[in-house]
């Protein structure tokens, strides 16, 4: 099942790769496949897509240097939300790498009061 839904990260269709990546999420599978197509969606030119991944991979947990890096790199993203689950994903992987922490500590000043509100809770 895991293989199908991972199969669908490359649908033409935003809606599509967001749901499958929100439904990989709440499985919770972390296989090295699953793995590297979130991370590849958190590039995704839509959104939703990179959100939907970011939360996919703190609720998998999983926390190799591919996903560290690339929900670090989405902590600087255009859109408040992405950066919110970035930091809230990048808070339940639990990682305290210098990158994460000096990431989240600049969200602190974040225009954006849910931004702030998940830097704060990541931090601890």
């Amino acid at each position: 099942m895991t293989n199908v839904l991972a199969g669908l990260f490359a649908d033409k269709d935003s809606d599509v790769r967001r749901i499958a990546a929100s439904a990989l999420g709440s499985i919770g599978k972390s296989d090295k496949s699953v793995i590297n197509g979130l991370v590849g969606l958190l590039a995704d030119k839509d959104l939703s897509v990179r959100s939907s991944a970011a939360s996919a991979l703190g609720s998998i947990g999983k926390s190799d240097e591919s996903v560290i890096n690339g929900l670090v790199a989405l902590l600087v993203d255009k859109e408040s939300d992405v950066r919110s689950r970035a930091a809230s994903a990048l808070g339940s992987i639990g990682k305290s790498d210098e990158s994460v922490i000096n990431g989240l500590v600049a969200l602190l000043a974040d225009k954006d009061l849910s931004v702030r509100s998940s830097a704060a809770s990541a931090l601890g």
